[in-house]
C-alpha cells in the first residue's frame, strides 16, 4: 500500500545520506626513553615500554595526517580512535596520555632529548591489567585529532606516561605481531544524490459518509 511505498522511499534515501569513510593513520615515529640510561636511543626497538620502576620509561607516538583527504576540517571528523596492542603487563597500573608540544624523532630521542608535553593529561588513569595482554586497547581521541587537523603545526603526537604500571606495547618495528599503534579515523562523507521518486501508491478505500 501507499505507506509501504513511502517507507521504501525513505529507506532508499537514507542509504545515500552522509556515508562514513574510514581511514587508518599509521605511526611515523614510536619509541620510549629511560631515565637511568639517559642517553640511550630506543627507536628501533620492537616494544614501547611504559613503566615507572627501576628507571622510568615514557612512550611516544606520532601520526601522519597527510594521508587524510585534502581539504578536510575538524567538522568532517566523526570519530578518531587510538588503538594499541598490549604485548605484556608485568605490573598492572595506569597510563596517562599527554599531548606532545615540541618536535622529536625516534632515531634521536633519549631521556635527555625528550620532547616537552602538556602537564595535564587529556586521558588520565587508563588502566592496564594482566587480562589485557595480547589484546587491543582503544581510546577515543577525537578532540585531539580535530585540533591537529585545524592546526597542523600542533601535531607532535602523544606521550604515554606511567602511573604505577609496567606495560609493553607493540611498535611498528615489531614484525612478529605487525600490530603497531594506529589511529582509526571515521570521516563524515558528502551527501549522495537524491534517489528517484517512488511509484504512486494504490488509492485507499474511501471512508463512509458522515
Amino acid at each position: 500500500k501507499r505507506w509501504k511505498t513511502t517507507l521504501l522511499l525513505i529507506l532508499f534515501l537514507f542509504i545515500w545520506v552522509a556515508p562514513i569513510q574510514a581511514h587508518t593513520l599509521h605511526v611515523t615515529g614510536d619509541t620510549f626513553n629511560i631515565s637511568n640510561q639517559a642517553n640511550r636511543i630506543n627507536g628501533s626497538g620492537m616494544d614501547i615500554i611504559v613503566r615507572d620502576t627501576n628507571g622510568t620509561r615514557q612512550g611516544f607516538a606520532q601520526f601522519d595526517l597527510t594521508t587524510l583527504p585534502t581539504g578536510i576540517t575538524s567538522a568532517d571528523v566523526d570519530k578518531a580512535t587510538l588503538r594499541l596492542f598490549v604485548r605484556d603487563v608485568s605490573s598492572p597500573g595506569n597510563v596517562d596520555l599527554h599531548l606532545v608540544t615540541s618536535t622529536w624523532d625516534e632515531s634521536t630521542l633519549s631521556f635527555n632529548s625528550s620532547p616537552a608535553f602538556d602537564a595535564t593529561p587529556f586521558a588520565a588513569d587508563v588502566a592496564f591489567a594482566s587480562a589485557d595482554e595480547e589484546k587491543f586497547i582503544t581510546l577515543d581521541i577525537t578532540t585531539q585529532l580535530k585540533n591537529w587537523i585545524d592546526t597542523p603545526t600542533t601535531n607532535f603526537g602523544i606521550a604515554l606516561i606511567p602511573d604505577g604500571v609496567n606495560v609493553r606495547f607493540a611498535s611498528k618495528e615489531n614484525r612478529g605481531t605487525s600490530h603497531p599503534i594506529e589511529l582509526e579515523v571515521a570521516l563524515i562523507g558528502n551527501e549522495g544524490p537524491q534517489g528517484p521518486v517512488g511509484p504512486q501508491g494504490i488509492q485507499g478505500i474511501a471512508g463512509t459518509n458522515g
